[in-house]
C-alpha cells in the first residue's frame, strides 16, 4: 500500500456525479447519462480501462463516509487496492434522505499529460472548451467564486455562447448568456465545478 496523489481530473469527475446523485436524490455507479464509472472518467480525460474503482456514500461528514468505507470490506478493499490517484467529490440536498452525497473515484495511473490539468496557472482555465456549434462537459480548474464570464473567457478556440449548470439543492439549471451575461443565472463558478457548455462562431 502507498499514499494515494490527489487528481484533478478524478475530482472533477467525483464531483460531477455527486452533484448527478443529489439532483435525482439517488446513490447508483450508473450517472444519469447511462454511464457506468470507466465511462465518466474517460469523458473527464481518463482512457477507459479495467484499472479503476469508485465509491459512494450518503453519510453527512467526510469523517462519517471515509468510516463507512473503512467498515464495509469491499469498499475497504477497493481503497487498499494498487491505486495510485484518487479524487473526491461531495454534493447536497436538504430533501433528500441522504443529505450529501460522496463519490470517490480511483485509477491505477496518473492524470493524463496535460498543462490545463496538472499545472493550472493562478488565474485557472476551463478545460474542455466547446468547439464552434458542439456542446462540451467542461471543468473549472480556478478559484471559487470567480465570475462566470471571466472563467468562460479563458476559452480562446471558440467564444462560449451558453453554459448550464444544475443546481443540485434547489434542482433548477442555472443559466449562462454570452450575448447578454447581465441576465444570466449562473454568477460564478467554483474550483473544479463542471458545467455544459456551448460553443460559439467567432465573429
Amino acid at each position: 500500500m502507498w499514499p494515494l496523489k490527489a487528481s484533478p481530473t478524478l475530482s472533477a469527475a467525483s464531483r460531477w456525479m455527486s452533484e448527478d446523485m443529489a439532483s435525482h436524490q439517488s446513490l447508483s455507479h450508473t450517472d444519469s447519462l447511462g454511464r457506468d464509472p470507466s465511462q465518466r472518467m474517460a469523458d473527464f480525460g481518463y482512457q477507459p480501462s479495467s484499472c479503476w474503482g469508485e465509491i459512494l456514500s450518503g453519510a453527512e461528514s467526510p469523517q462519517a463516509a471515509f468510516q463507512s468505507w473503512r467498515d464495509s470490506p469491499p469498499h475497504e478493499a477497493i481503497m487498499l487496492d494498487a491505486f495510485l490517484v484518487a479524487g473526491v467529490g461531495k454534493a447536497s440536498n436538504p430533501q433528500s434522505p441522504y443529505r450529501a452525497f460522496w463519490t470517490m473515484d480511483l485509477r491505477g495511473y496518473q492524470d493524463p499529460v496535460d498543462a490545463s490539468l496538472a499545472s493550472p496557472p493562478s488565474s485557472g482555465t476551463i478545460v474542455g472548451c466547446p468547439a464552434a456549434g458542439r456542446w462540451s462537459m467542461a471543468v473549472w480548474n480556478g478559484a471559487d467564486d470567480t465570475p462566470t464570464l471571466d472563467a468562460l473567457a479563458t476559452c480562446t478556440g471558440a467564444p462560449v455562447v451558453a453554459a448550464y449548470w444544475l443546481d443540485p439543492q434547489s434542482q433548477g439549471w442555472l443559466r449562462f448568456s454570452g450575448e447578454h451575461p447581465e441576465l444570466s443565472s449562473l454568477k460564478t463558478l467554483d474550483k473544479l465545478q463542471a458545467v455544459m457548455l456551448l460553443g460559439g462562431e467567432r465573429p
